[in-house]
This record gives structure tokens, C-alpha cells and sequence, in this order.
């Protein structure tokens, strides 16, 4: 893109900045039929009281009219302008200091009269893709977000652009953001037809706890993996969909999009984190500027089900940034609900002047009120762990084994209790049942979940205990072979099992011996147990008869002795890559670093790695965008950056 420059020495302040203040684009008219070269020459010859950074002429061309990174022009200044609705919405926050102008030349159908309100003045096609791809880049030179990209009629109402604020011409306004978003590189977002959305809705919830719970669960499941309250999300969640059942978020609910997730959020700059898989819907959302409750037509993202999107709003939290740096990550441990939704409503900015997630003035007191109203701090606890590997498939097959049995007993083919472990019970769960030689024990039931599911491969017969301890383990003089396959968990010795359960150190799939007596079960998580013993008998003794063999924990108030977990094969480590410029052996060379690249409006951040300070430019989960970055900021800004491994 060539950039003609025509500076101003006169037409702008005498205060300086630096380009780490500027936060908006501001789009104008400049209500007049010059072309970008005179208006430029005519700002910079002599003193007018106003100006302006760019002027995009009428075949495209580009004319700089201020040294936008020194010195702010005037162009957006003063008080309203109009009564027209919907505007001012960034009255006092957009300021000339903080902005950037753009002034678009513009076309007059009728030159009888040359008012602001005449509804006949248009733009030429090259004037607006030109200053569209002019946005584009200054977007991505000072890490702006589209968002930020306004009219001045957003500002103090004045009536300019005016194609763009009546919408008469080819582009409206909200065509004219779309062109700047495919210049951007960003998603287009799209309008389909509802029926093009392929996601999956299962209905709405049946009552507003039937809803909390849904979310509290994923919430509470995710809070140990992000670190940020469930309370607060699932309260979120709450306000932004009316529980589910809102008639305003209706078609957001259709598509699991339960926290008004839009398409375009800060640049899609934590990207590489997203679960969004690009679909999306438009809907007409109600805000609020200036005090007053307006409606506007956004696009938000579709998601396959709630969980892809309370997932996707907390990456937003974890990895969304803007030119202050990361935007919300500090939400991340905090453990007091006001401070997260104080800090989420704020983001970098102030109470004053909050920079945040929502509009609404109210919104933390309406997510505070929720969560104590329908006590979602109870999400806050750490969650029940969930079973997977070689425990979910143990549980499984023991699950299946009570189905089964459950079913021979209802064709009158009773299973009984066998106080034996040796011959007389069958090696495996499906030869006992295609002998007919249903009789088993505690310990067998275990053995038999173990073998059929496969986490375990013995050729030794039975479960043998171990001393007086209550400990089990696989075949005869077993323990070496038994540990290779199980974990000797000793530290809930001496405690409940129902304490366990409460404090979490019990999870599903844990084999349960006990101290004061010989018995073995198998906790399957949510208070239930797999329990082949005379628990679970209609009498007791030799040959009693089962009736069920999974069901709420028995023995509660017992103590443990030993615990055996099945050994998991440790996670696959999730490779990242981060993108650096500079390791230092003392942390004041490495703040010097960051404020030089900090003075050309590079984000970066100092970090303690292996004993070094790092100045990190970013991370990302793909080696190929991770060198894609550091090879534009290398180029750009002429400094030495280079790609590692974490």
C-alpha cells in the first residue's frame, strides 16, 4: 500500500504521545467534494482547528496528514452533535489523544444543498476498499481491535460518516467491517440461515437448577484445569441467557452459546487456543451506551455443545490480549468471586473507564447476586475427579457385570455369595455365567472387573490378602506382581471412606480395602460403589443371594486401610512454542529489553525460565505459527527474535 505524506506542522496538538496510546480508528467524511491530495495540502498550509491523520481519495489513493506516532490531530473533539439514536457510545472514551482520523472523500449526488442530513452523499468503491485496507493495517501496526475501528458518530453522535451512519450507499457500515475483517486476516462472520448450523441441541434445560447444574458441572470440571471460579462462570452464564430459558438469548442457546461469545473478540489474537470451529449466527443484541439500552446486529459463534463454549470463553480469559498486554490472565487463582468479575467487567482499563467484558453498569452486581442467591459457590470445591484410562475401563466392565447380573437374576438364575477364593468360583466373570457356577466373593468380583476389562494381565489364580492388613493383591505371592499394574495409596489410612469421598482423595476406580475387617469394593465416583460382598445380599452367609452389586457406598463410616489406583501411562506433555527475544542471566537487562520493545508497541512479558529471565513475545500450541510470528516481528521491527521449544 503506497501512503502519500503531506504533514501538518500547525493543525495538530504540541503535546506528544507515543503509539502505545492509540486505541481507536476513527472513520469520517470530509463532508466536502476535494479529493485526498487538496485536503491534505489544505490542512497542512494553514490553520484550521481541525485535522486529520488519513485522507483516502476517491480513486484509492492514500494522503498522511499527521504524524499520528508524535502528535494527536484533531478530529473527534466536543460535545454531542445530534439527537440521532444510537450514537456515543464511546462519547468520552474515544478522545483525539487516544485515536487515530481517517478521512474518506466522499460524492454528492445533488449539489443544491451540501448539509449534513442530505441522504445523498456516497462513497466511491476505491475510496472505500482503500481505506478499508488502510484500517486493516494500522489495525495490525498498533494492535488495535475491530471492535475499536468507529465512527465519529460514535463518538459525540455527529452525523459522519454520513453514508455510514444513514447507510445509503453500496457499503453500509456494517459492510464496510466486514471488508476491513477479510483485509484483517479474520474470520468474515458470516449470517447463515439457522438451518445451515450444524450443532447439536438437546433441548431447553427444564428448570433453571437443571441449567445450573449443566454448567456448574463443566465449570467446576474446567476450574481445575484454568484456575478461574466456577462460581463466577456459571453465574455468567446465568445473566447471559436468563438460565437458558431467556427469550433474548433464544437463538444463542439453540447454537450452545451461553456467554455471547462473538466472532471477532480483540483480534482473535488467542487463536491458537480457540475451540470455535468458524461457524457462526447473526442476532440483533441489546447494549448498553451511555446509560441507555440499545440494540445492534452482531455475530456470535455457534459451538457442538455447552461445554466447547464455557471451554472457549475461558481460553478468551487466559489468552486474549491487547496493546497493554494480557487482558484478563490475572482472573486466573483468584479465589474471591467479586475480585474475578470486577476484573473481567475492567479488563486493562479502570472502574471509571472499565475496558472489559460487558456493558451493562450492572453487570457484577447481577453475577454477584446469582451466586449467592443459588449458592454456586458450592462449585468452587474441587470437583469430583472423572474417571478415564484403564479406571474408566475397570468401571465400565464392572458396570456391565452388575447389568448382566441384574438381568440372570430377573431369568431367575440367582447369584450367591461364596466365602472362597480358590476353586470353587469360576476364573472369569463370563465362565461363571456360561457354567452356571454364579458364586462369588468381594475380592473375586474385583478380580474378575480387573481381568475382563483387560488393565491387567496375570495368569495367577485369585486375589490373595496380604498379612492382616487388609491389602489384596492378584495370585499367589502376588505383591511385586501387583504393583507393576497398582499404586499403593496409604495415605487415607485410618480414615473414613465417606471422608475421603468429601475431601477427594478417593477417586472412582480406587480398589478399598479396610482395617478393622477382611472385605474389598471398588469406589465408581458420585457415592457409589461396586461392592460383591454380603452388602449387597437379601440375607448373610454362605450362599446368600445378590440382589444388586452396584449402588450407594456401603460402609461409610469404616476406615481404610490400603488403597490400590491402577497405574496410568503418563500424559502425552502438550508441546508449546514460545517466541522470545532475548534470555538474560539478571532481571534488570531483561526489563531494559522489554521497555525497548515496549517503546516500538511490541506486547511482551518478562518471565523466570530455568534460571533465566525471558522476554516472551508469545506462545502458541503450532510450531508454524509460532514461526509465522516471529518472522513478521523480526521483519517489522528489525530485532532479533527466535522460536523454542517449552
Amino acid at each position: 500500500m503506497t501512503i502519500n505524506k503531506c504533514l501538518t506542522s500547525i493543525n495538530h496538538t504540541a503535546l506528544k504521545r507515543s503509539a502505545s496510546n492509540i486505541e481507536y480508528i476513527v472513520l469520517h467524511y470530509v463532508g466536502a467534494l476535494g479529493d485526498a491530495k487538496a485536503n491534505a495540502q489544505y490542512y497542512a498550509s494553514q490553520y484550521v482547528g481541525a485535522s486529520a491523520d488519513f485522507f483516502v481519495g476517491f480513486a484509492g489513493d492514500i494522503w498522511q496528514g499527521n504524524d499520528y506516532y508524535t502528535h494527536y490531530s484533531w478530529h473527534c473533539g466536543g460535545g454531542y452533535q445530534s439527537n440521532l439514536e444510537g450514537g456515543g457510545t464511546f462519547y468520552q472514551k474515544c478522545t483525539n489523544r487516544n485515536s487515530i482520523g481517517i478521512e474518506m472523500c466522499v460524492r454528492k449526488k445533488s449539489t443544491k444543498t451540501m448539509n449534513a442530513t442530505d441522504k445523498d452523499w456516497y462513497f466511491e468503491n476505491a475510496t472505500v476498499n482503500a481505506a478499508a485496507q488502510l484500517v486493516a493495517e494500522l489495525m495490525k501496526e498498533l494492535n488495535i481491535d475491530i471492535d475499536h475501528v468507529i465512527r465519529h458518530f460514535d463518538v459525540n453522535k455527529k452525523i459522519c460518516p454520513n453514508p455510514f451512519v444513514y447507510d445509503t450507499g453500496t457499503y453500509t457500515w456494517a459492510g464496510f467491517k466486514s471488508l476491513v475483517r477479510n483485509y484483517a486476516g479474520l474470520s468474515a462472520a458470516p449470517a447463515p440461515n439457522a438451518n445451515e448450523i450444524k450443532v447439536t441441541f438437546s433441548g431447553f434445560p427444564s428448570s433453571k437448577e437443571c441449567f445450573i447444574n449443566a454448567v456448574g458441572g463443566i465449570a467446576q470440571r474446567l476450574m481445575q484445569e484454568t484456575g478461574i471460579l466456577a462460581s463466577v462462570v456459571t453465574a455468567q452464564c446465568c445473566v447471559e441467557t436468563g438460565f437458558g430459558l431467556g427469550s433474548d438469548a433464544t437463538a444463542l442457546v439453540k447454537v450452545n452459546n451461553l456467554l455471547g461469545m462473538k466472532v471477532d473478540l480483540i483480534n482473535n489474537t488467542w487463536k491458537d487456543y480457540t475451540t470455535w470451529k468458524g461457524q457462526s449466527i447473526a442476532k440483533r443484541t441489546p447494549e448498553v451506551r451511555n446509560g441507555k439500552t440499545v440494540y445492534i446486529t452482531d455475530h456470535f459463534r455457534c459451538y457442538d455443545d455447552y461445554e466447547q463454549c464455557v471451554r472457549d470463553y475461558e481460553m478468551f480469559l487466559l489468552h486474549v490480549r491487547n496493546n497493554k498486554g494480557y487482558k484478563y490472565s490475572s482472573v486466573a487463582g483468584m479465589t474471591d468471586p467479586a475480585a474475578v468479575i470486577r476484573r473481567i467487567r475492567i479488563g486493562t482499563g479502570t472502574a471509571d473507564e472499565p475496558e472489559g467484558y460487558a456493558t451493562d453498569p450492572n453487570y457484577e452486581a447481577k453475577v454477584l447476586r446469582y451466586i449467592s442467591e443459588y449458592n454456586l459457590t458450592r462449585f468452587d470445591t474441587k470437583g469430583e475427579a472423572v474417571a478415564t484410562g484403564k479406571a474408566k475401563k475397570f468401571i465400565d466392565y464392572l458396570t456391565k457385570m452388575d447389568k448382566l447380573m441384574r438381568e440372570d437374576i430377573a431369568a431367575k438364575k440367582n447369584w450367591t455369595y461364596k466365602n472362597t477364593n480358590t476353586s470353587a468360583i469360576s476364573k472369569t466373570f463370563d465362565e461363571a455365567r456360561a457354567k452356571g457356577k454364579r458364586k462369588v466373593n468381594c475380592a473375586c468380583g474385583v478380580y474378575w472387573g480387573l481381568i475382563g476389562s483387560g488393565v491387567v494381565n496375570s495368569n495367577r489364580d485369585g486375589i490373595q490378602w496380604y498379612g492382616n492388613k487388609g491389602f489384596v493383591f492378584l495370585g499367589d505371592k502376588a505383591k511385586t506382581d501387583a504393583l507393576k499394574y497398582f499404586d499403593l495409596i496409604t495415605s487415607m489410612k485410618g480414615k473414613t471412606v465417606k471422608a475421603c469421598i468429601q475431601d477427594g482423595s478417593l477417586k472412582p476406580g480406587d480398589i478399598v480395602t479396610y482395617k478393622t475387617f477382611a472385605h474389598v469394593n471398588v469406589y465408581l465416583g458420585n457415592g457409589k460403589s461396586f461392592d460383591a460382598g454380603h452388602a449387597n445380599c437379601s440375607g448373610s452367609g454362605e450362599g446368600a443371594k445378590f440382589t444388586k452389586w452396584i449402588g450407594s457406598t456401603p460402609y461409610q463410616n469404616y476406615q481404610i486401610a490400603e488403597v490400590m489406583r491402577l497405574k496410568e501411562a503418563a500424559p502425552a506433555k502438550k508441546t508449546e512454542y514460545r517466541v522470545q527475544s532475548g534470555a538474560y542471566k539478571t532481571k534488570g537487562n531483561a526489563v531494559k529489553r522489554s521497555n525497548v520493545l515496549t517503546a516500538k508497541k511490541i506486547v511482551n512479558k518478562v518471565e523466570l525460565i530455568k534460571g533465566n529471565y525471558i522476554v516472551v513475545l508469545g506462545k502458541y500450541s503450532s510450531k508454524a505459527n509460532a514461526e509465522k510470528f516471529a518472522k513478521d516481528v523480526a521483519a517489522k521491527y528489525k530485532i532479533d527474535v527466535s522460536v523454542e521449544k517449552m
